[in-house]
């Protein structure tokens, strides 16, 4: 059979452009790797609570409807509720915005196990969904250390993640977001002040940083 000689080009699968701050370069089974334009992520410089959570809201429409299966990690205490136990309204927006792009939201907090029926009590005040089997929870045998307290919500998003795509984490505290060879990247950030605010790439998925506790 005849075929054309005619110069053949290779052909590359494009990659999917949502917006032009995202582009998403990989996605296999549970694993989405994506591209942020660092301008774009609001780490590096000094920005407010509503610019983080307005960035993040918007990442969630962006990348939620093509991840497979996703899902969402948000702290307790200065995240989803204020010191008094009063939910915290913007980021509970988030929560929601979360929640109508079926993504999976899970709870991992560093408060101590022998306090899991004062928590739900808490969290039913938000109205979530399954909050006791989506809740992780301190040991009370370990020490609420910094590094124990990143070690013990590393794990617990790990097995909350299994066959899902995490595509967003929540948090007011550096401990929420990683252990320390992953906040080791984060030079110049000043990670020892409660009060940083900001969106930092620690995996693929970004961490928001809100102003609360040291740990």
């Amino acid at each position: 059979r005849h075929r054309s000689r005619g110069t053949r080009q290779a052909v590359e699968k494009p990659r999917l452009r949502v917006n032009p701050r995202v582009t998403i370069v990989r996605q296999h089974s549970t694993t989405m790797l994506v591209r942020v334009k660092k301008t774009e992520c609001p780490c590096s410089r000094a920005v407010s609570v509503k610019e983080v959570l307005q960035w993040a809201s918007e990442w969630v429409e962006v990348i939620a409807p093509y991840a497979e299966r996703p899902c969402a990690f948000f702290d307790i205490d200065h995240t989803l509720i204020d010191g008094a136990g009063d939910p915290l309204a913007d980021v509970v927006a988030l929560l929601r915005k979360c929640e109508v792009y079926n993504v999976h939201c899970f709870y991992v907090t560093a408060r101590p196990e022998t306090g899991r029926a004062e928590t739900l009590r808490a969290l039913e005040r938000i109205k979530l969904h399954e909050p006791s089997e989506r809740l992780a929870m301190m040991p009370v045998e370990i020490n609420t250390t910094f590094d124990n307290i990143a070690r013990m919500k590393r794990k617990a998003r790990a097995r909350f993640a299994h066959g899902l795509t995490p595509i967003l984490n929540v948090g007011d505290a550096f401990s929420d977001g990683g252990s320390g060879s992953q906040l080791e990247m984060l030079k110049g950030v000043a990670i020892d002040d409660p009060k940083t605010t900001g969106v930092f790439m620690l995996q693929t998925y970004p961490f928001v940083k809100l102003p609360g506790r040291q740990v």
